[in-house]
């Protein structure tokens, strides 16, 4: 086995998915092949976090952040990545960020500025990442068999790496030795887009017809199979439902541990 590549909302729950990196790929892949009804059985695993406090938490500080920061060389890179229309005016500067955090709106600037917040937060244990049950034995696990898990987000590098190092898993609050790499639309681009899927491989230097890739979210995974990787949908709850298509056109499991239990499975040809 070469590895993993995690996109952010399974790994995350809110936005941080997963691709998993297989040199024996085929062979688990068709194991992967589920019937619908067991996939519907096994659809029991947890996305990794859910954002429940970090947006709240980032909204209810940005009055005092602009207030007291908005001259600091610190923040000026966060507020001048944003349109200059409202860069030079605190004001319609917060109306934007409100507005684009109700819509969940993900471009970079926005991502950037929302982990710059939440990182008080989280050094003040105001915050922690709701880590779901199902993923800290599966990254241990994994990394024990010296697999490379990577996160591939729409949030900030930096925020993926606080999310990590701040959890509630009570075990072990930071996971991030479990981790090897982050990528962000930033360093990739779009998760929607095959070019992201093939420069992650690249950059890892390894094809991209030996990773699998997951993740809760069907034009992400689409994107990963035009790429060359093969992918599989992650059923989480709280998320948009799957369509009928969707449904029967792609592997939908909803289990780390059906992953872990496959990876180290002797599957014979």
């Amino acid at each position: 086995m070469a590895g993993y590549l995690y996109q952010d909302r399974s790994i995350l729950g809110g936005d941080v998915a997963n691709a998993i990196r297989d040199t024996a790929d085929q062979k688990l892949l068709k194991s992967l092949n589920l019937s619908q009804k067991s996939r519907k059985k096994s659809a029991k695993a947890f996305p990794l976090t859910a954002y429940t406090e970090q947006f709240p938490y980032a909204l209810s500080s940005l009055p005092s952040v602009l207030s007291e920061k908005w001259d600091d060389a610190e923040f000026k890179q966060y507020r001048d990545a944003f349109p200059e229309s409202v860069n030079s005016d605190r004001g319609a500067f917060e109306a934007l960020v409100r507005e684009l955090t109700e819509r969940d709106v993900k471009v970079a600037y926005l991502k950037s500025l929302q982990g710059y917040l939440w990182k008080t937060g989280y050094e003040s244990s105001l915050l922690c990442a709701p880590i779901f049950p199902d993923v800290p034995p599966a990254l241990k696990s994994w990394h024990a068999s010296g697999l490379t898990t990577v996160i591939y987000s729409s949030g900030s590098v930096n925020a993926q790496k606080l999310f990590f190092q701040y959890t509630d898993f009570a075990a072990q609050t930071d996971l991030r030795g479990l981790l090897c790499g982050y990528y962000d639309t930033v360093s990739a681009g779009l998760k929607t887009e095959k070019s992201s899927y093939v420069k992650i491989a690249e950059a890892e230097g390894v094809p991209a017809r030996e990773w699998l890739f997951l993740s809760d979210n069907a034009k992400e995974v689409a994107a990963a199979m035009d790429a060359g990787m093969e992918a599989v949908v992650i059923v989480r709850p709280g998320n948009a439902p799957l369509t009928e298509d969707e449904d029967n056109d792609y592997r939908v499991i909803g289990d780390f541990d059906l992953i872990t239990k496959l990876l180290h499975r002797d599957i014979r040809p």
